[in-house]
């Protein structure tokens, strides 16, 4: 297996964190956006990329392998907002090494940190409750239709650091 890289994604990278994000739902979610039925949303998802480079407090790492995008991480402060992993990828450790990045930089802004997650994308909860993560009892609707149950996830951070 070749070695894997992180670093931090740039402006120029909205694309790229466009594409893997598609192609990673397009896969996992499809029995909970069934595509001849709720299509991707493209065009605000490429906007999504472009504006949260733009934000100040997002930390974006990107995974490659051999120099190609595989994998992201965003975090914001006390959250972690999404971590997607090309499909040809899964398996392989990349959403671990992402998670163990993102959870570093989180400790930095504090001891408990908390994402949401599909309620029926059993996968992900699966790799997130395999690091710790529990339900803390918040659920709301997905931004989308139709509108599945989403789930809040938190996990405390021991040896949480602030940010100097």
């Amino acid at each position: 297996m070749e070695r894997l890289s992180i670093r931090p994604a740039t402006p120029e990278d909205a694309g790229t964190l466009y594409t893997i994000h598609r192609e990673s739902v397009l896969r996992a979610y499809v029995h909970i956006f069934p595509p001849d039925r709720y299509p991707f949303p493209d065009r605000e998802m490429r906007a999504h990329w472009v504006d949260s480079l733009a934000e100040e407090d997002r930390d974006v790492l990107i995974a490659e392998r051999s120099g190609s995008p595989i994998g992201f991480v965003m975090v914001s402060p006390g959250w972690l907002k999404h971590l997607f992993v090309r499909p040809a990828e899964w398996g392989r450790g990349t959403g671990g090494v992402l998670h163990d990045e993102a959870v570093e930089l989180l400790r930095g802004h504090g001891e408990l940190a908390r994402l949401w997650v599909l309620e029926e994308n059993e996968r992900a909860r699966r790799f997130y409750e395999a690091r710790g993560w529990r339900r803390d009892g918040e659920r709301r609707r997905a931004d989308y239709p139709p509108y599945p149950p989403v789930l809040r996830y938190a996990l405390r951070l021991a040896g949480a650091r602030t940010r100097p």
